[in-house]
């Protein structure tokens, strides 16, 4: 195998590994189908640092959306948790969740 085939492989191994830990990043980043929205989705490292701080604070689960939060809130995450809630998490800039809230369909959401 020649030294150009080694640099190819070991790209593309790389884009790989990155791609598998970034996921849930991916998946979570575009969250607003309105382009009247003000919503800013987050991207890159502050989404990934977000959304771990939020899973953690959840015990798991996949984030559905993330955006810049406004009102003193730095960021704001949607989770969904492996027993079908779904939980608004907000985090400081320093990824310190500072609220979390169960969102009920019959009562709108209860704070924990």
């Amino acid at each position: 195998m020649n030294r150009k085939s080694k640099w190819a492989i070991g790209a593309v191994s790389s884009l790989i590994v990155v791609g598998a830990g970034t996921g849930v990043a991916f998946a979570a980043g575009g969250n607003s189908s309105d382009p009247t929205s003000d919503d800013v989705p987050l991207t890159g490292t502050t989404l990934q640092k977000a959304s771990q701080a939020a899973l953690d604070a959840t015990g798991g689960g996949t984030v559905t959306s993330s955006e810049e939060g406004n009102e003193g809130i730095a960021y704001e995450l949607e989770v969904r948790t492996p027993d079908g809630k779904t939980v608004e998490v907000q985090l400081d800039k320093s990824f310190t969740v500072t609220h979390q809230e169960v969102d009920t369909p019959d009562q709108g959401g209860s704070e924990d």
